[in-house]
């Protein structure tokens, strides 16, 4: 007999406070493998308003304590979790085929895609900094590269993975927090 397992939101924040727990309210999606039409035994709850203000408050909170972070230690954390990822580049490109239909090497390249934006954007979030102009007489012109706040991505059905990685590394990368709605067809990865 196999068992459902249930797809939960959350929050990445090391306070007990921000972590969120679905209150299976919402409608139920139950996750169908578009190539066999058969159920992956994975089911999620539609996310109540509720629980996006939480996460809209959590993000917040977060956002000011990483942004307070150096480029060098959001580019440590960006390279750590690419190496995660590359850890469980299997697991990840299965859950990828199941999810979009597409084919095993076509999500392997899209696991690796996702590895190198990652390491891209953590070796760009040490190099960049703001620039200084002369302009007339004595006087001095800068620009300073800050972080907006609170950033949201949508994601498609088509490349779940690599488009969350995508729009949340940038942002993450310079200092912002993010907030993710994956597609409702392939929220596994």
């Amino acid at each position: 007999m196999t068992t459902s397992k249930v797809l939960t939101p959350f929050i990445a924040k090391s306070t007990k406070d921000c972590l969120v727990a679905n209150t299976k309210q919402g409608r139920k999606y139950t996750l169908i493998n578009p190539v066999n039409a058969k159920s992956h035994n994975y089911f999620y709850y539609q996310t109540q308003s509720a629980e996006i203000q939480h996460a809209l408050e959590c993000a917040k909170q977060a956002q000011e304590s990483w942004a307070s972070e150096s480029p060098a230690h959001r580019a440590s954390i960006l390279r750590r979790a690419a190496t995660i990822i590359s850890q469980s580049k299997e697991l990840l490109s299965e859950l990828e085929t199941s999810d979009t239909g597409r084919v095993i090497r076509e999500t392997k390249y899209d696991v690796d895609e996702g590895i190198e934006c990652l390491n891209y954007y953590a070796g760009l979030a040490n190099s960049l900094g703001g620039e200084m102009y002369k302009l007339s007489g004595t006087n001095l012109g800068y620009t300073l590269r800050e972080p907006l706040g609170v950033t949201v991505g949508i994601g498609a059905w088509n490349y779940p993975l690599q488009g969350a990685l995508w729009k949340s590394v940038p942002a993450l990368a310079f200092g912002n927090s993010m907030i993710f709605k994956p597609s409702e067809y392939t929220p596994s990865t």
